[in-house]
This record gives C-alpha cells, sequence and structure tokens, in this order.
C-alpha cells in the first residue's frame, strides 16, 4: 500500500478507490474539493472543471467520468494529498439530511431501472423490488456504513469531519450565495467573472416532496441514521425548516 492510500483509508473508512474518486483536485488553483453525492455535486464539479482549462470545448460530457476530468484524484498527485492540506482551499457542501436521503431514494431507487439495478443489490435487495421509503431506509440502517452507497452515506463520513479541517463548509440551501462566494475568492484579482455551470441532471425536487414521505416513522428512522449529520452541520430536527 502506498502512503497516498495509507492516508486515505486512514481517514475514510471505506475502499481507497471511492475515496480517490470523491476527492477532486485542482493543482491550478490550489482547491481541494470534498464531494458529497446529492449536494449539487455535479454543478460543482463542472463549474471548477471549467475553471481548470481554456477550451470547455475539450470537457466530457459526463462529468462525473474521472478518466477524462482535468480534476485531479489522489491517486494521480506526485506527493501525498497530506501535503497539500496545508496550502491548498479545501471545502465541501452539506445538506439537511432529510432533503438529502429523501432525494437519494427518488433518484437512485425509484428513478429508473439502470439506477435500482446498481444500488439494489448493495442493500439486499433485486432490481426488480418496490421498496417503500420506509423500507429503504430500514435496509440501509441494517449495513455497516463502510459498505454504504456514497449517496446514502453520512455527509460526516464522506468529509472526514473529526479528521479533516475543511475551510469552508457549504449549504445547499444557501447553495447560490454560498458557491459564489468561494468563486469570487478563486478570483484571484482576475477581471472576468467566475459563474456557477449548472447541472441538475438528477434533480427530484425532494424538498417539495418532504410532507408526503416524512411521517414519524421515517423522522426518527433519518434522526437516528444521521444524528451525527444533524449535529455537525447545525441542522434542527423539524422536517419543516430544511
Amino acid at each position: 500500500m502506498t502512503n497516498q492510500e495509507k492516508w486515505l483509508k486512514e481517514n475514510f473508512p471505506y475502499e481507497v478507490g471511492t475515496s480517490n474518486y470523491l476527492i477532486n483536485i485542482s493543482n491550478k488553483n490550489k482547491i481541494i474539493y470534498f464531494e458529497t453525492p446529492k449536494v449539487a455535486c455535479s454543478t460543482i464539479k463542472r463549474t471548477l472543471q471549467t475553471l481548470e482549462v481554456d477550451d470547455i470545448s475539450l470537457l466530457s460530457k459526463d462529468v462525473h467520468d474521472k478518466s477524462k476530468t482535468p480534476l485531479l484524484s489522489p491517486l494521480s498527485l506526485v506527493h501525498p494529498l497530506s501535503h497539500h492540506l496545508e496550502s491548498y482551499f479545501l471545502f465541501g457542501f452539506v445538506r439537511n439530511p432529510y432533503s438529502r436521503i429523501l432525494s437519494c431514494y427518488l433518484d437512485k431507487i425509484v428513478g429508473n431501472q439502470w439506477e435500482r439495478e446498481r444500488r439494489l443489490p448493495k442493500i439486499g435487495y433485486e432490481a426488480s423490488d418496490n421498496l417503500t421509503f420506509i423500507e429503504f431506509l430500514k435496509a440501509i440502517k441494517k449495513f455497516p456504513i463502510e459498505k454504504w452507497d456514497i449517496h446514502w452515506m453520512p455527509q460526516t463520513v464522506l468529509l472526514a469531519n473529526d479528521k479533516v479541517d475543511l475551510n469552508f463548509i457549504g449549504r445547499q440551501e444557501t447553495f447560490d450565495s454560498d458557491f459564489n462566494r468561494l468563486l469570487q475568492y478563486f478570483n484571484n484579482g482576475e477581471q472576468e467573472e467566475k459563474k456557477i455551470v449548472n447541472i441538475n441532471h438528477h434533480s427530484v425536487n425532494a424538498n417539495k416532496k418532504l410532507e408526503k414521505y416524512l411521517n414519524k416513522e421515517a423522522q426518527n428512522l433519518i434522526k437516528e441514521i444521521y444524528y451525527n449529520d444533524f449535529k455537525a452541520y447545525g441542522y434542527g430536527f423539524d422536517p419543516l425548516f430544511t
């Protein structure tokens, strides 16, 4: 195991390949983005990718294709990632656990057959099974966190909350203002204003559907499963204030 792999393993309790995928590095702008799936990650990555290149037409249509992105991953660095933590700007984004897990369910479990075939076996079901939201929550709860799919993994785990000190943690709920603040910071005095490149392919408008899905049992399960997320990022337990 290389030093790079060792550092990833020590800080993220899941496969090295997964943490390597979720960390996006810009040597050009000295930025490290720690990705949280289901929290505007497509928009953030595409925006950072456009800042990295002179000709955006060269960018892959698939924003998540790590083999074609201009952003680096930890295992592609010359020096260990730990070498960059002091001098680079580290950031991530979080989201209210209620809307994040509902968005995950609607997109990855209800959304389309291709996603179902990839995700349902990870929680002990067949792709043809029709899980209710409650059944989905009970299913993921049974598995150890290191076995969870990244789309429903706790945000405190994804961001290594107790091990990596991020310079900035933005919120999905105030995304435009938070991300624009970052872009201004990254501007470095350049005259051309950096703009957000929005990608909403996986949007399911979960915020507008909370009342339909969040009965008392669902709320209690989510509070139990994502207790650390609620506490670490200052989210209240009342789903009306997401």
